[in-house]
């Protein structure tokens, strides 16, 4: 069966307001998610195994908040204000069996003809975006 393609939408089911109604998308980050978007599906295609399914998209401040909130965490400082998935920079993929996080570990260098950075340690999915992570455990250097 061929693969499908991930959509705007499959990555938009965590950019909700408190109520967890969908809330618009800035101009912005659609242009971010499509550049994702494009990226991510081809790294599908030249994976071949496994039809994407994302865990998380984009995130609005307030599902974001929530989330570390929910692991305990309340701590702003201790909550990362900058990451990529509240601009729709970043993707996580869901990968129960960790296959295709050791596939993306041998082919890096597919990663980086796509211009796409995952981070390490990552365990039930593989965290993928199209800049560099400021955290600094990024899969490759550009």
């Amino acid at each position: 069966m061929p693969l499908k393609p991930l959509t705007i939408e499959d990555i938009l089911d965590d950019n909700l307001d408190a109520k967890g109604n969908k809330l618009p998308v800035p101009d912005a980050h659609k242009a971010n998610i499509e550049k994702l978007l494009k990226k991510v599906n081809k790294l599908q295609e030249r994976y071949g195994k496994l039809q994407f399914k994302v865990t998380s998209g984009l995130r609005s401040l307030i599902y974001h908040m929530g989330i570390y909130r929910r692991k305990g965490i309340t701590d702003p400082k201790k909550i990362p204000m900058k990451s990529k998935h509240l601009f729709g920079q970043a993707v996580d993929v869901e990968d129960k069996d960790g296959k295709f996080y050791a596939w993306v570990q041998k082919n890096e260098a597919i990663l980086q003809e796509l211009s796409l950075h995952y981070e390490l340690g990552t365990r039930g999915w593989v965290h993928l975006q199209i800049v560099p992570p400021a955290s600094g455990k990024t899969g490759f250097w550009p």
